[in-house]
């Protein structure tokens, strides 16, 4: 399922060259690199085994891989119950730092009318940078992209893209 969900999102970005739709949730849009690879959890843990700070995505349901660097993104709807606002998201990051961890930053920023907390950690030897949206009609997209020190330039690149191409319906 999740392979031929992929699948139409790919074909989206084909077709149209701008943005890719997450057929399950139509109110969120955004745009991965083009050299994005899926991977598995498997993939993934192997990859992650190489760096000092081992921290692993909550749950991610879509994970990728340009490289070195790790893409986890998350998107859906959740209960009217569930969400939080980014201020509450942003005070509890801090909290949640590890010892190895450094803060880069831990702001809200407002890109393409939405509003979206960006937190850049610097673990020993690698770099974490999360995002996640506000909620519209009870949806919202979050994610990480983790790098290691030497693709830090690429990093930096591909996580500003994804930020950049949020779009909310």
């Amino acid at each position: 399922m999740c392979n031929i969900r992929l699948f139409i999102v790919l074909i989206s970005f084909s077709i149209f060259g701008l943005f890719g739709q997450d057929p399950t949730d139509p109110v969120i849009a955004f745009k991965l690199p083009p050299a994005a690879k899926k991977i598995t959890w498997a993939e993934y843990k192997k990859e992650k085994a190489k760096y000092t700070v081992k921290r692993v995505p909550l749950d991610f349901k879509s994970l990728y891989q340009v490289g070195g660097i790790l893409i986890g993104i998350e998107e859906g709807k959740f209960p009217l119950s569930y969400p939080v606002t980014l201020e509450r998201i942003q005070e509890a990051g801090v909290e949640l730092l590890r010892k190895k961890e450094t803060m880069i930053s831990n702001e809200i920023v407002k890109i393409n009318n939405i509003r979206i907390l960006i937190r850049k950690t610097q673990a020993v030897d690698a770099y974490n940078y999360h995002f996640y949206s506000d909620f519209k009609n009870f949806s919202n997209v979050s994610g990480i992209v983790e790098f290691k020190k030497k693709d830090k330039q690429q990093g930096d690149l591909i996580f500003d893209q994804i930020v950049k191409s949020i779009r909310m319906n």
